[in-house]
């Protein structure tokens, strides 16, 4: 079965959530997508990617189904549109697809990062990107 590399970086990083639209928690492969940044989003828990040349944004690659692929189109629904991208992890850059903020729901995006929960971050090995103190 083809497999396709999707770049999370935001709450499909939780296992429990990407278990819900999935119906299986994926394996993660920390990765970094540069030239976009996450922001959160007024009045959402989730976040949005923007174009951002001099940004990077941590995440991880999971690799889905064709069918698990049309699921995440729903689930993502009219906030974001899906696009192919670049990402760098350990084997080196790979395409992947993944999940940017539409255009026209841009004056959702706020200038404060969204954060990762330490909870999602620590088990799967990936950055921590919480502010310290």
């Amino acid at each position: 079965m083809r497999r396709i590399r999707l770049f999370v970086y935001g709450s499909l990083l939780v296992g429990p959530v990407a278990c819900a639209v999935l119906g299986r928690t994926p394996a993660y492969r920390p990765a970094v997508l540069d030239g976009y940044r996450r922001c959160s989003l007024r009045g959402q828990r989730f976040p949005g990617l923007l174009p951002d040349p001099a940004a990077q944004t941590p995440g991880a690659l999971i690799e889905v189904s064709p069918r698990e692929l049309r699921r995440l189109d729903r689930y993502e629904d009219d906030f974001y549109l899906r696009r192919c991208v670049q990402v760098r992890c350990a084997q080196g850059h790979l395409p992947a697809q993944t999940y940017v903020l539409d255009p026209r729901c841009r004056r959702y995006a706020l200038a404060r990062p969204w954060q990762i929960p330490r909870h999602a971050t620590s088990a799967r090995g990936l950055p921590d990107t919480s502010p310290r103190p």
